[in-house]
């Protein structure tokens, strides 16, 4: 799920990356994060 340095920069902030709870928060942000990015199909102008 994470590489290390993800997985070091989540034990530095606290947070298990083998914790369910841990991951399960992470992969919510990207799904939000993921809502917010442009449309390809759009033309930026």
């Amino acid at each position: 799920m994470f590489d290390n340095f993800e997985r070091d920069a989540l034990r530095e902030e606290g947070f298990d990356p083998d914790d369910p709870e841990t991951v399960t928060a992470i992969d919510l942000v990207r799904w939000e994060l993921s809502l917010l990015r442009l449309d390809p199909e759009v033309e930026q102008g």
